[in-house]
């Protein structure tokens, strides 16, 4: 196998380094091809809109293999209030068995979120929930 699959770029902004290539938890993989894909280079593990069971039972499985500080987990939320917005990252969390994700995305916005949406997600990343180094506004 090409050693490029292995190869770590900076992720964005970000001081996170992953794969050169990432996957979604929508498609429906079976956990132990996510984790096939893990081994062989891909980190980047992406909790949207369509979240499948075998993503978290994969993401659980890496956690406990002691492989977590190696795995960048974003999870998007839709939700539009702050409170909604915790609320669904705790409910991500949960299900993946983490205690934090690396990254938190907020999806579908057509326009830029709301200053104090803003403001949570970032209170919400200074307590730990998330730990991105830093928020990106537009």
């Amino acid at each position: 196998m090409s050693g490029w699959l292995k190869e770590r770029v900076r992720l964005g902004g970000t001081d996170l380094y992953v794969g050169r290539i990432g996957i979604g938890a929508s498609y429906g993989a079976p956990a132990d091809a996510l984790e096939a894909a893990f081994d062989a280079g891909c980190s980047y593990f992406y909790w949207g809109a369509l979240r499948h069971p075998q993503m978290a039972a994969a993401i659980r499985n890496i956690a406990a293999r002691r492989a977590r500080d190696k795995l960048i987990v974003v999870i998007q939320v839709f939700r539009r209030n702050p409170r909604g917005l915790e609320k669904s990252l705790t409910r991500g969390l949960t299900k993946l068995g983490l205690d934090y994700a690396d990254v938190l995305l907020l999806g579908w916005y057509n326009k830029s979120p709301r200053p104090r949406t803003l403001d949570r997600a970032e209170t919400l990343r200074e307590s730990g929930n998330f730990s991105v180094s830093r928020a990106f506004r537009p």
